[in-house]
């Protein structure tokens, strides 16, 4: 059976891929995620049986309806599950709050058929590295310096089924389906990624 899960594929911008560069100077401690794996998750699934893959992208459509595209900015550091034992490093995504109906319709209309439902309150933020082991003194002094930058900004425009592949060097990730948001247009004013220095 596939392992899927719902998310917005995030392209990386050149914020993100510079603090991956410096990320990956940390050693074995730090394992950043490859950014063209880059994802904000919405729902995850788990191995689900491929004759649902038409009634999950239809529950995508249809909690897709109402919402209308927008811009949303990559800011910030955050740790999970706390700064004393961290695990997971990852950046807000502002604003989420366009997302949050939206999961909360997948949630809805989903939840019979996650493999392991979540209840938690959703928060929207991308992983940029997983913490394996303690990491060495210059981990805290790059937290310190990026911890309010701005690493840059998509378009959101769409969401997408994914499928996830696990491999010996890392996972793989199918887009498998998707569903559009309205395509308003971009406000005039876009600015571009500023990342911390």
């Amino acid at each position: 059976m596939p392992r899927l899960f719902i998310a917005v594929r995030a392209p990386a911008c050149d914020g993100l891929v510079a603090f991956h560069r410096e990320l990956s100077r940390l050693g074995s401690a730090v394992r950043p995620v490859d950014p063209r794996l880059y994802h904000l998750t919405l729902l995850f699934l788990g191995h689900i049986d491929a004759d649902l893959i038409e009634e999950i992208r239809r529950a995508m459509i249809n909690a897709c309806a109402d919402a209308t595209a927008f811009d949303l900015a990559w800011r910030g550091l955050g740790l999970f599950p706390d700064p004393l034992r961290p695990r997971v490093l990852w950046t807000a995504a502002e604003p989420d709050r366009p997302l949050i109906p939206i999961v909360a319709s997948l949630r809805e209309a989903l939840l019979p058929i996650v493999e392991t439902p979540d209840d938690r309150p959703w928060q929207g933020h991308l992983t940029l590295a997983r913490v394996q082991t303690q990491p060495p003194d210059a981990w805290r002094r790059l937290i310190e310096r990026y911890r309010h930058a701005h690493f840059g900004t998509m378009r959101v425009g769409q969401v997408d089924l994914v499928e996830s592949t696990l491999t010996p060097t890392g996972p793989n990730y199918d887009t498998i389906a998707t569903a559009a948001l309205d395509q308003a247009p971009p406000p005039p004013d876009r600015q571009p990624p500023v990342a911390s220095r």
